[in-house]
């Protein structure tokens, strides 16, 4: 068989490409290439030199981003306060681990939603919603967080009968 797909043999872990043609469009490349467990994927339309800009696009793609791990499974985040707790904060542990492919110098933060406080209590391992993984004002992805303590409510104290009396 002939294979006209110079990727193939150009750049490593060069796995697929599809060409194409419209008028509006002009000729379309999309190419693929796979390096330790992760595809990049260029797509150009009415490029004069597509085969080299690919290939130049993928080597490009994986010198400048390496896939890092952000947040850690078991992890505490955050913290988030307690109203009327026996303790004023719990902590937030993520879920899940949570991998995103960074360039040199890119450094993401995690940003909670909501109002900054719960009302207790809160049980340890109840879900309590999700952490944000933002890069500058661009959200990269989201995960699921959990209580990592249990606050329990501030027991009630009864009003003595003068205060009930005096409105105190």
């Amino acid at each position: 068989l002939r294979n006209h797909n110079k990727l193939l043999w150009q750049v490593p872990g060069a796995d697929g490409v599809k060409t194409g043609y419209t008028k509006a469009a002009g000729r379309i490349l999309v190419s693929s290439a796979t390096r330790q467990g992760r595809r990049l994927i260029a797509v150009t339309m009415n490029a004069p030199n597509d085969w080299n800009d690919h290939s130049i696009l993928l080597e490009d793609g994986f010198a400048r981003y390496s896939v890092q791990q952000v947040v850690k499974a078991g992890e505490c985040i955050g913290t988030i306060e307690i109203a009327g707790g026996q303790e004023g904060v719990a902590e937030l542990i993520a879920e899940q681990d949570y991998f995103y492919p960074l360039a040199k110098g890119e450094t993401p933060e995690i940003l909670f939603p909501g109002t900054g406080f719960v009302y207790a209590p809160v049980v340890q391992g109840q879900e309590a919603g999700f952490a944000y993984v933002m890069l500058g004002e661009k959200v990269a992805g989201k995960v699921a967080v959990v209580y990592g303590n249990t606050v329990e409510k501030m027991p009630e104290q009864k009003k003595s009968f003068w205060k009930k009396l005096t409105g105190g």
